[in-house]
């Protein structure tokens, strides 16, 4: 089964469809939606191999002469009555086609429980962060977490602890307050704020003129500690509502079409492959404050680009425009983030994009590779 072409209209499609019908050749149309154009789309598939070639020539002559009465399909050609109105025998044109539509056989709902998940921890962490608020006024300024991402980030290093349970103790309004603590309260911040943590090699790479001196810290606090879930567990945080959104309506798309071809357990694996190696990608360049499933979509769209290319039969519809929509969309925030480096470099200002792109790059060259294994081929029907 390979997908050879996707119409914009749906009348052309059927008519192409009935074409190949009567010329014996076995194909579907599925109406899928365009999530760039926001449009429906048509598919044309083609269930047997042998059959692909003749019918990539024919496309290429309807393409230059789609009126040509070669391909208008006669209204009585899929009669099965000898007296059927042309009404009825219209009808059964324009819908059959669409009526035989096969998708992979197996579900996903996988797929929809992962996005339930998604969508009930956001719901909690976003409660969590009203409270957190009205507790520390500084909590916006200051890198203060929620309890419910204290045990689901990559690390909750002892740094953050401190300062936590400082601002908690201690819920000035303003930074300038600090002078005005008691002793005892200054110096348990300066002591939170001097224990060392892995911040990434990134602020290795932007020497400053006067910051303060960099302090390697200990690697994998918690993970050391038997917590081996935030290896993973990042990828189901999400900062606000246009950052799950986005997510999750990829995940939607993407998942429908991984799914089924593997089954549940394969694409449970190639999601926690692709996770926990952006994942520790992101850790060692940008330290434990991370978290979205971004990384994972774009290893999915890299995974199932190199399918389309090794084993077209196996009828991923993932189309060139959506793939080129995300790569633009990737290296823009990469080439972002590299503008504000050298801002940061230059010491003019402190630019930046918030985008992990490193878990990006990372899951998607990922993606490219676990697409090449034998092991993740569509499972048969």
């Amino acid at each position: 089964m390979r997908l050879i072409y996707t119409f914009d209209d749906e009348k052309e499609a059927v008519n192409f469809s009935s074409f190949l019908s009567k010329e014996g050749v076995e194909n579907s149309i599925e109406n899928e939606f365009d999530p760039v154009s926001k449009k429906p789309v048509f598919q044309l598939w083609i269930l047997n191999e042998d059959d692909v070639k003749k019918t990539e020539q024919w496309l290429e002559e309807y393409k230059k002469d789609p009126k040509n009465s070669r391909f208008t399909p006669s209204l009585f050609v899929f009669s099965k009555k000898e007296r059927q109105t042309e009404e009825e025998a219209e009808k059964e044109v324009m819908e059959g086609p669409l009526r035989q539509s096969r998708r992979p056989s197996h579900g996903f709902g996988l797929t929809i429980f992962l996005i339930m998940v998604c969508c009930a921890l956001f719901l909690v962490d976003s409660v969590q962060e009203v409270k957190l608020a009205e507790q520390v006024p500084l909590a916006k300024e200051e890198p203060l977490i929620t309890p419910l991402e204290q045990k689901l980030l990559f690390d909750f290093p002892k740094h953050a602890a401190l300062l936590q349970q400082f601002f908690l103790s201690y819920p000035v309004k303003d930074k300038t307050e600090l002078e005005h603590l008691p002793l005892v309260a200054q110096q348990e911040y300066k002591r939170a704020e001097e224990t060392p943590y892995w911040e990434g090699i990134y602020p290795y790479l932007v020497p400053k003129k006067e910051a303060k001196p960099l302090k390697e810290g200990p690697l994998f606090e918690k993970i050391r500690q038997g917590e081996v879930w935030r290896l993973i567990s990042p990828v189901i945080l999400h900062r606000d509502f246009l950052h799950i959104l986005f997510n999750m309506l990829w995940l939607w798309y993407l998942g429908r079409q991984v799914e089924p071809r593997l089954g549940k357990w394969r694409f449970l694996l190639i999601s926690l492959i692709i996770g926990v190696i952006a994942n520790l990608a992101q850790y060692f360049m940008s330290g434990p404050f991370f978290l979205g499933y971004s990384g994972i979509i774009v290893g999915l769209v890299g995974f199932i680009w190199m399918r389309q290319r090794k084993a077209p039969w196996e009828g991923y519809p993932l189309q060139r425009t959506i793939i080129l929509f995300l790569l633009f969309f990737i290296v823009a925030m990469f080439a972002l983030q590299i503008f504000g480096y050298f801002l940061e470099f230059w010491d003019v200002s402190n630019l930046s994009a918030n985008i992990g792109n490193t878990a990006h790059i990372t899951g998607g060259i990922v993606g490219l590779l676990l697409g090449r294994l034998s092991y993740f081929a569509r499972k048969k029907a």
